[in-house]
């Protein structure tokens, strides 16, 4: 469906970046790079990305909804929440909520302008206080590739309306420029721009305001220490259905892979 939905210019462009022959079947496990970026990935990981930094924000499946926790299928916990990390968003009226920063960065020149086209203006780096509360350094006329360290994107929680804004919206669009499945512009700038230009105080770090998640994740816990177990799987069987009551009496027999 979505190759019929492109222009013949998309398509091309596409078929290009796949390094296959224009008309011949493309799946979403064919590999595709972004330009001439070191990123290759298959699109069906770039369609996910396009669809977390644009779509997602109005689908019709969230439109009832004002707030949004994202969690990975592959990030999975390791403990009771003993603080509910909702109460803490809705009581402080947040924009957004993060368990990492940074989770990678972006430095490409088109961002500026992109930003500069939506807000009037661009952020050329992003930083953390120390009560774990984010904040911008704004781009001066002759900085003209900005740096962006952005929220790492396995675990958030998101203010649906305002992301929904409309010059949030097209800023987010221009994102995913007007060729699909690229991945240049992630989902992770695409959480982390937003809420800046919005209100930078209302972006907190989890752990900073009493929360820590325990999430097993990419063989880390909370994406900042090693795991003492590398696999979800080991953790599992060598500790988790032992010594956490909650967790075994929900998931004993369903943890079957390594996670």
């Amino acid at each position: 469906g979505h190759l019929v939905n492109m222009t013949r210019d998309e398509r091309s462009f596409l078929y290009k970046r796949c390094n296959v022959t224009e008309g011949e079947a493309l799946s979403w496990f064919h590999l595709c790079r972004d330009g001439d970026s070191h990123l290759v990935n298959n699109l069906g990981y770039c369609w996910q990305s396009e669809f977390r930094s644009y779509h997602i924000w109005t689908h019709e499946a969230l439109r009832k909804y004002k707030y949004m926790m994202w969690i990975d299928s592959d990030a999975m916990c390791t403990k009771t929440w003993d603080v509910d990390p909702m109460k803490i968003f809705i009581e402080n009226n947040l924009n957004l909520m993060f368990d990492k920063w940074p989770g990678g960065i972006t430095r490409l020149e088109e961002l500026k302008g992109k930003m500069e086209d939506a807000y009037g203006r661009g952020i050329c780096r992003v930083s953390m206080d120390d009560k774990g509360v984010l904040f911008p350094d704004y781009c001066r006329e002759d900085q003209t590739k900005p740096s962006i360290r952005q929220v790492y994107g396995f675990h958030h929680i998101t203010r649906l309306d305002m992301y929904r804004n409309e010059t949030h919206l097209n800023f987010l669009k221009s994102l995913v420029t007007k060729f699909k499945f690229q991945r240049q512009f992630d989902d992770q700038l695409a959480v982390t721009l937003p809420a800046l230009f919005e209100d930078p105080s209302k972006c907190w770090d989890m752990q900073s305001h009493g929360f820590v998640p325990g999430l097993h994740h990419n063989t880390f816990i909370d994406g900042k220490k090693r795991a003492k177990y590398l696999s979800y799987l080991n953790f599992w069987s060598q500790e988790g259905k032992q010594n956490w009551t909650a967790g075994r009496a929900l998931c004993d027999g369903l943890i079957v892979s390594l996670g």
